[in-house]
């Protein structure tokens, strides 16, 4: 059953999910990031100028076949739908609603943004995936 967690009170949800992806990636974790593609755009640009010392290989999921299947693990995956994705292991959940598939990933991680709108769809993802049966953790990642 997939491992759900939610990383809630977030100041840059991309800035974020950059330092998720660079230790899961680091940890051998295969890991996509999915919401929509606006936000996933943001979080491409942030992945070229998060860390001067860092670079964490990213490519959106529709062009998998353009990166070399030995790399494809040790890619972010950006994927508007989950089930794109070239690899499933870790989901990144930057979107408002609960992601297409996410059962098939073995962890789901939810980034909630401090604001209110943010929060309050947090609030209903948190109770679906609980009613379908799912033990769900918090993680709060700013006082």
């Amino acid at each position: 059953m997939t491992e759900i967690s939610f990383h809630v009170n977030v100041a840059s949800p991309a800035g974020y999910a950059c330092r998720l992806a660079r230790k899961a990636l680091g940890q051998g974790r295969a890991v996509t990031a999915t919401g929509p593609a606006a936000v996933l755009a943001e979080l491409d640009r942030a992945l070229w100028t998060f860390s001067p010392a860092d670079f964490v290989a990213h490519a959106w999921a529709a062009q998998a076949a353009e990166v070399p299947a030995s790399l494809h693990a040790s890619t972010l995956w950006l994927a508007p739908d989950p089930g794109d994705a070239a690899e499933h292991d870790v989901l990144v959940n930057l979107g408002d609603t609960v992601p297409r598939g996410f059962e098939s990933f073995a962890r789901l991680v939810e980034v909630v943004g401090a604001d209110e709108s943010g929060r309050l769809a947090a609030r209903g993802r948190w109770k679906a995936y609980r009613d379908r049966g799912y033990r769900v953790e918090s993680h709060e990642a700013a006082a």
